[in-house]
């Protein structure tokens, strides 16, 4: 059997994941539920020594969400273009997935936030992927997720045939049997390269 290596810790517990951020004393004191996804279950989480973070959690056989979720956070973070929560751990627990990481207060937004994260999408966009890709521009080492549903991200060597066929043609499937089959056909064929 292959063995996986991920870069961030896999913790076999929440309280060894906490541990492994803050140090051997620090417990979970509170919890507090955090709404947006709904993928996941989300808290921040009040620790013994003062600090926040925030977890998502999903039931165990969805541990894989978490995993390829880090190593997306990890990547973004690497091109130095946008701000992204810093990732202490990944686990199970029990019946339970989470991914542990920084707890990033939102507050109020500034005057520029919507054009700061313009210009850091347009800059991120633009970033070296090599480390990400080998060979082709366009895709990722590994698939992902979008919500529940597995993300494909076989590498290309257009933007426009990895749009195509990684995001476009499995959003097309997945819509038919919501739609009528000619409509979902004539997409398809516009789509086709």
């Amino acid at each position: 059997m292959k063995t996986i290596s991920y870069p961030f810790p896999v913790c076999k517990s929440l309280n060894e994941a906490v541990m492994l951020m803050c140090g051997e004393n620090t417990t979970i004191e509170s919890r507090q539920t955090i709404m947006g996804g709904d993928a996941n279950d989300a808290y921040l989480l009040h620790l013994s020594n003062g600090e926040k973070a925030f977890i998502k959690v999903n039931v165990r056989g969805n541990a894989d969400f978490f995993w390829e979720e880090a190593r997306g956070l990890l990547a973004i973070d690497s091109t130095k273009t946008m701000r992204v929560p810093k990732i202490y751990a990944a686990g199970t627990d029990g019946n339970i997935s989470f991914l542990l990481m920084e707890y990033i207060n939102s507050g109020c937004l500034s005057s520029n936030f919507w054009e700061s994260l313009g210009i850091g999408l347009a800059k991120l966009h633009q970033a070296d992927t090599s480390g990400f890709v080998v060979r082709e521009k366009y895709g990722f080492t590994t698939d992902n997720y979008i919500g529940a549903g597995k993300q494909i991200n076989t590498p290309k060597n257009s933007w426009i045939e990895f749009f195509a066929e990684c995001r476009l043609k499995p959003q097309f499937k997945l819509a038919e049997r919501y739609f009528d089959s000619y409509l979902i056909k004539a997409a398809m064929k516009r789509i086709s390269l």
